[in-house]
């Protein structure tokens, strides 16, 4: 009796300790869980501040002179944005600035297909937005008064471009990766 007292006894206390054993296990998992977490969320921010700070620097830079001077210089454009998005801005400029449609028949089937074309890509609008608000008579190379970014999110900024004479435009642009480097994908400005 005393054996099976004492083999009772030993399955109890063996019952008992697995059960302390995981619950300590699942606790440390638990803590582990969170330390990566933390860690992961950590990192993510740190990413994301880094990113933030490399796409500011870029959209500086583009507006930095060829020729070294301090002053700002007017971009390339077609450089400076995605293949896509410039493909969009012409295709704008022919349908709602620069208009050479024979028949009201035409313009309205050009502008069908646009819409069709670009609706689930860009936010449409009856109105041509120029690349950084640009005006008539800007070019490349063109000298500005100043340029001034802020960042909103990992890839979204806000520019206020002055282009002296009294012509400002504040500009939000989005960013996609390129490699090392970034691209323009988007962009919607207005004067001020």
């Amino acid at each position: 009796m005393n054996k099976k007292i004492i083999t009772i006894a030993m399955l109890l206390y063996s019952v008992l300790f697995l059960t302390v054993f995981v619950s300590c296990n699942q606790s440390s998992d638990k803590n582990q869980d969170k330390k990566e977490v933390e860690k992961s969320d950590t990192l993510k921010e740190a990413t994301n501040e880094q990113e933030v700070l490399s796409g500011e620097q870029w959209l500086k830079s583009i507006f930095q002179c060829d020729d070294n001077d301090t002053g700002y210089c007017y971009p390339n454009e077609e450089e400076v944005t995605t293949e896509q998005y410039y493909e969009f801005f012409v295709e704008s400029l022919a349908i709602y600035e620069y208009p050479m449609f024979d028949s009201e028949d035409e313009r309205i089937a050009a502008e069908k297909a646009y819409k069709k074309k670009w609706k689930d890509i860009y936010p449409l609008d009856d109105e041509v937005s120029y690349p950084f608000g640009r005006g008539n008579g800007t070019t490349e190379g063109d000298q500005l008064q100043s340029v001034v970014v802020t960042p909103e999110s990992n890839n979204r900024y806000t520019l206020v471009i002055d282009y002296g004479g009294e012509t400002k435009a504040i500009t939000e642009v989005t960013l996609i990766a390129n490699g090392n480097s970034y691209l323009v994908d988007y962009m919607i400005s207005e004067y001020i």
